[in-house]
């Protein structure tokens, strides 16, 4: 799309745009959680101390071969100021053994004392990325607030 004055003194490019039916003239702005702290339970091998480097790293891990094991974990809090929360990704490095049990994996959240499990996603015997979008608080079926993102933890859970 070229942008362009009458005069053509002030001409320019944008390459990428939006269209929006809310108020777009907020600043947008990603903030990125990792885990910082132990969450309220952890029935998998390993501690969130195994996984909380600020980028994803296949060296350290937490681990089980048992369907139904669960590990909550904190996260950093949002960044400071106030903020509008469009969405909540949830991106974690995965893989199997060849002979496990527990073949899946789901990215789930705890939010208000209640555990959302999310959708089980098949784990490869090679490291990968997994992700979850989330667009609205499952608990409330609203958006996300600062303080919902600042006490909410991730949850894994270990699924056949």
């Amino acid at each position: 799309m070229a942008v362009a004055s009458e005069s053509n003194a002030n001409a320019g490019g944008i390459s990428e745009c939006f269209v929006s039916d809310f108020d777009a003239r907020i600043v947008y702005a990603i903030g990125t959680g990792y885990p910082n702290a132990a969450g309220d339970s952890n029935t998998m091998s390993g501690a969130y101390t195994d996984i909380d480097e600020a980028a994803n790293s296949d060296a350290d891990f937490m681990y089980t071969n048992t369907v139904g094991a669960q590990a909550c974990i904190n996260e950093s809090n949002s960044p400071t100021g106030t903020l509008s929360v469009l969405a909540v990704k949830t991106e974690v490095r995965a893989c199997k053994s060849s002979d496990a049990t527990a073949t899946t994996l789901a990215l789930g959240e705890k939010l208000s004392g209640t555990i959302y499990a999310g959708a089980y996603q098949s784990l490869e015997t090679v490291h990968k990325t997994y992700e979850k979008m989330r667009y609205t608080n499952q608990n409330s079926g609203i958006a996300y607030t600062k303080t919902d993102i600042d006490n909410r933890q991730l949850v894994l859970t270990a699924g056949a």
